[in-house]
């Protein structure tokens, strides 16, 4: 899954607000065994605010489900 977004906010609006930003999700689900499901994410995200800072993150996610 890839998202992004962008403003073009009007002046004197408060810094800490978006002004763009965008995600990639990747996961993988595998069935080992009739009824299981093990399953991995990971997450890269990065996002600037008005005043000019930005930040990246980094996510890794697992889940396992069995089904009765």
């Amino acid at each position: 899954m890839l998202a992004a977004s962008r403003a073009d906010l009007p002046g004197g609006t408060f810094g800490t607000n978006n002004q763009k930003d965008y995600s990639l999700h990747a996961n993988l689900i595998w069935t080992p065994w009739k009824n299981v499901d093990v399953g991995i994410e990971y997450i890269y995200a990065k996002r600037e605010i008005e005043n000019g800072q930005d930040g990246d993150l980094n996510r890794v996610q697992a889940s396992a489900k069995y089904s009765f």
